[in-house]
């Protein structure tokens, strides 16, 4: 079972000044504890160590784990908190002014969320100490937190609406004591008719849960169990609030609300091998072309979609060398938020563009009843060599836009029941998607042989056709584990080199060899 998100952000309107200082005062609360939990966590490598299994009765080792993010969470509970059994923790929560007064709920989230912090940083840290040390660059930093947003667990915060009005009722900290707030929260028609959508299944399944105790209680634990398996699930494509945060973007507060829906689908390994002809829409990612899309049903094609590219890269190229010709005016290196602007604009087109391309791949398997979308895995850009601040910026954006292509179908596509995998790009744009053998891009203008050019020409049974095309075609036998051999592959490109043809391949792009093309021989 899959789990799509969606979050609704709700801005809180205008409050009066002291209600605003106690948000502030909460949130400081909030970064203050995480803080002070993440210290505890980085400094005592204690709270790391395996959980460990012993048979009470001999003493033996029954099994070992490493800990999950509850028991973690139980050990600086244990190590914080004073209790009448423990009542001197070693790291007493009196070091933060009011955090022993928080609630139980305030708290655990903020635990939460420093294990969150400190599971990113000492993976980043196991990760940079694992590479060579040439390759290491600078050691990840040990993160400091700032201004955290505050998770409302159930208890903190009641989302609640009415026919003329909307409010969210919070319980805030004052720099004194702890209190309710309620702030007005504005909610657009259509989040109005999800979360209405949306407390219709939790009520339903609290009803269902509270049944369950009852029958439970009764002494009839297997009907408790039968009706909790098969009412108590939530229902597919129906969405459920799951706890929300308290955002400030620098200028409002907001109200982030995440809904959780659940999609039961079957791994594509196991839906191809119940139907081999199951419908497949498979895309790559390019320049002259954002993206190709191919849908197949079985081995038929039953629809192409190519998004073109190449307007967006001239636009993108024009707005680096604007920023490259300020940069140029002022001599030196460039001032601390210079260019800001320019830089914002290109982001944010970027990301609505690669939002737009998303929606189109998606809405195009949709169409065609496609359960698989197959992409090609992409690997670490190839650093150019001998390239200006320009080109070297466009190419490594022209790779992020790939990637945020990627993960926004993935996204969108779950919540369609569609799943997305990825498959190596090896040799797909450079073998022939008729006979498999290798082939060649070229540009149909000057017959030169260049990566990236627009058209392919098999040298074996004379194909042709666009060279984005071919690697969407040779995708679909990636997935279906018959695309040819790569050492076939990789050993007729060393025949056409040891002959002096030129190829593809980048490691013999400066050798010298007479250039020959689909209408061309050698001489």
């Amino acid at each position: 079972m899959a789990i799509a998100m969606k979050t609704l952000i709700l801005p809180l309107l205008d409050a009066n000044p002291g209600k605003l200082e106690a948000l502030e005062s909460t949130e400081a609360l909030f970064s203050q504890m995480v803080q002070f939990y993440l210290n505890i966590l980085l400094t005592t490598p204690l709270f790391w160590d395996t959980v460990v299994k012993v048979d009470p009765a001999t003493g033996e080792i029954l099994s070992e784990r490493a800990p999950t993010s509850k028991d973690i969470l139980t050990r600086l509970e244990f190590v914080t908190v004073s209790t009448p059994a423990h009542t001197h923790p070693s790291y007493p929560l009196s070091n933060v002014p009011g955090a022993e007064d928080a609630p139980v709920v305030f708290r655990r989230a903020a635990i939460n969320r420093a294990i969150g912090i400190a599971k990113s940083y000492r993976a980043n840290r196991k990760r940079w100490e694992s590479l060579p040390e040439h390759r290491r660059g600078k050691a990840p930093a040990i993160p400091t937190v700032r201004s955290m947003p505050v998770t409302l667990y159930q208890g903190m915060g009641l989302l609640v609406r009415e026919e003329t009005r909307s409010f969210l009722r919070v319980k805030v900290w004052d720099g004194q004591s702890w209190r309710f707030e309620g702030y007005p929260v504005a909610i657009a028609p259509y989040q109005r008719t999800m979360l209405a959508i949306a407390e219709t299944e939790q009520a339903r399944l609290d009803a269902v849960r509270a049944e369950a105790r009852m029958i439970k209680k009764a002494g009839r634990d297997e009907e408790a169990q039968t009706l909790l398996a098969t009412e108590g699930r939530q229902q597919d494509g129906i969405p459920v609030m799951e706890s929300g945060t308290l955002f400030h973007d620098g200028k409002r507060w907001r109200f982030h609300v995440p809904l959780a829906t659940p999609i039961r689908v079957k791994r594509a390994k196991d839906q191809l091998a119940e139907n081999p002809d199951l419908p497949v829409t498979t895309v790559d990612l390019g320049v002259n072309n954002l993206a190709v899309a191919v849908a197949f049903h079985g081995a038929k094609v039953k629809g192409t979609l190519f998004v073109p590219g190449r307007p967006h890269e001239q636009r993108r190229f024009r707005r680096l060398q604007a920023i490259a010709v300020r940069q140029r005016k002022t001599g030196g290196r460039p001032k601390r938020q210079a260019n800001h602007r320019i830089w914002e604009h290109l982001k944010h087109r970027e990301d609505a563009i690669a939002h737009q391309v998303a929606r189109q791949i998606v809405d195009f398997a949709k169409r065609h009843g496609s359960r698989v979308i197959v992409f090609e895995a992409l690997s670490r850009m190839k650093n150019p060599k001998r390239t200006g601040w320009m080109k070297r910026q466009n190419l490594r954006r022209s790779y992020w836009m790939r990637g945020k292509i990627m993960r926004w179908v993935r996204h969108m596509a779950l919540h369609e029941g569609i799943l997305v995998v990825t498959r190596d790009a090896q040799f797909t744009s450079q073998a022939c998607p008729r006979c498999g053998h290798l082939g060649a891009r070229f540009c149909e203008a000057t017959r030169h042989h260049r990566r990236g050019k627009d058209v392919f020409r098999c040298y074996a049974c004379g194909w042709g056709g666009n060279a984005d095309l071919v690697g969407a075609l040779n995708l679909r036998k990636k997935w279906l584990k018959i695309f040819p051999s790569i050492a076939t592959l990789r050993h007729e490109q060393q025949i056409r080199e040891a002959q002096g043809k030129v190829t593809t391949r980048r490691k013999n792009r400066n050798v010298k060899a007479t250039k020959t093309g689909p209408n061309r021989t050698v001489a």
